[in-house]
């Protein structure tokens, strides 16, 4: 339920990507088909949680894939290698930083390192650890990031969104009724 909605841009130009390198990570094939997902999104979120200085993303379609950017002077240091030979995975070389590597890693690690203290409920984030369990109105946004070669903008529109109480089913699946909108 819409109680309200404030929409605001913020524009932020965009350090020199020639300083950035972007380099994709294979994954083992060892890792077992059914575990692979699993395994790129726990690399991603360990990764951005060992090193602050990097963006990060699963690439969109494929399993098996991670992009890093980082600056150029990060990647010559190595600071990733013992990380991502532990997972016996493979560092291709680095590649120039286009946009929408940047945009899908800076999307990703922006949501990643916001959470626990929001999170993602369908296209809004909503504030709060437990929110599913919350009854009443509650603080979310709709945060959409565009990048261009020279820009940044970040969309945020601020909502209050009412979610339904869960429905227990069999005692352990929550089941809801309806959706919550934005």
């Amino acid at each position: 339920m819409n109680e309200s909605r404030q929409q605001s841009l913020f524009f932020i130009t965009l350090p020199d990507l020639h300083q950035l390198c972007a380099v994709p990570v294979i994954l083992s094939n060892r890792v077992v088909d059914t575990e692979i997902r699993s395994t790129q999104m726990k690399m991603c979120r360990q990764l951005l949680l060992l090193h602050e200085d990097i963006l990060i993303s699963p690439v969109p379609g494929i399993f098996n894939q991670i992009w890093v950017v980082m600056t150029i002077p990060f990647f010559k240091a190595g600071k990733l290698n013992a990380y991502i030979e532990k997972y016996e995975a493979k560092m291709e070389a680095p590649q120039r930083v286009i946009p929408v590597i940047l945009q899908n890693c800076l999307s990703y690690s922006f949501m990643a390192r916001l959470a626990p203290a929001w999170n993602r409920a369908g296209h809004l984030l909503v504030q709060g650890r437990d929110f599913l369990s919350q009854m009443g109105k509650q603080s979310a946004i709709v945060l959409d990031i565009n990048v261009t070669e020279a820009q940044v903008c970040l969309s945020i529109e601020v909502c209050t969104v009412r979610l339904p109480p869960p429905e227990y089913e069999n005692g352990t699946n929550n089941k809801y009724s309806s959706c919550c909108t934005c």
